[in-house]
């Protein structure tokens, strides 16, 4: 579960974002809209949940490294893999099902975020 102070933070964030964007172009604005899909959004839920505490909420990076940077050269499957084993201080993941079931979603945001596609900040959730 998302915890509502966290939530409610973030959605502060998507309004700043969102009349921040109304003085860029409005294709620029739809170009996100649209790829931030169902997957991408339960990617970010999970990976902000899980994973934020050490790489940072959007994968930024804060004690652990910044995997909008390292995804650029991190295919699905090695991604599927330090997930599931760990790596270094990072503990496994196996056991939790919720993690396992979203992998595919959360490197979806990820490479969203190292794209460019979504910037820093809580994507928009699909209507």
């Amino acid at each position: 579960m998302i915890n509502t102070a966290k939530l409610s933070r973030y959605i502060a964030l998507v309004v700043g974002l969102v009349i921040s964007a109304a003085g860029h172009a409005s294709n620029n604005a739809a170009h996100i809209d649209d790829q931030a899909n169902e997957a991408i959004f339960q990617g970010w839920q999970v990976f902000s949940e899980v994973c934020g505490s050490c790489h940072g909420d959007f994968g930024q990076g804060k004690i652990a490294p910044d995997l909008t940077q390292q995804i650029k050269t991190l295919s699905e499957e090695d991604f599927t893999r330090v997930v599931t084993n760990g790596k270094g201080l990072m503990p496994p993941w196996k056991a939790n099902q919720e993690v396992m079931h979203n992998i595919p979603n959360m490197y979806r945001y990820l490479k969203a975020r190292s794209n460019g596609v979504l910037q820093e900040g809580m994507p928009m959730k699909p209507r």
